[in-house]
């Protein structure tokens, strides 16, 4: 079945339900596309991946980080030029993806 919300802009933004937004995260250490493909297969359940919005087993809004249950509703894309990732979602969506990938984006340590 299918739930309509019909919110203002100002609530939605406050909710962080506005999907109109993106933002480029440089990537100084890792490769972007493992970030990008490891973000929207464990936080954003890109569509195709094991679990994913194409899954009718998939849980959606689940915890997001928790337990491999995505948000579903942000993508990351990846700019090679430049190892950044393009994240369009929510700003909740935005903020998760930052956190994540900046947990990812370490040195390597030499042994």
């Amino acid at each position: 079945s299918n739930v309509y919300l019909v919110v203002s802009r100002q609530a939605a933004q406050a909710r962080g339900l506005d999907r109109n937004l993106s933002k480029v995260i440089p990537i100084k250490y890792a490769n972007a596309q493992r970030v990008a493909d490891t973000l929207n297969q464990s936080l954003f359940r890109a569509p195709g991946a094991a679990g994913g919005a194409g899954d009718p087993n998939a849980q959606q809004g689940g915890a997001p980080g928790g337990g491999g249950q995505g948000v579903a509703t942000g993508r990351v894309q990846v700019d090679h030029h430049a190892n950044a990732l393009i994240v369009v979602g929510t700003a909740n969506d935005i903020k998760l993806a930052e956190k994540l990938a900046r947990s990812i984006d370490k040195p390597r340590q030499s042994k």
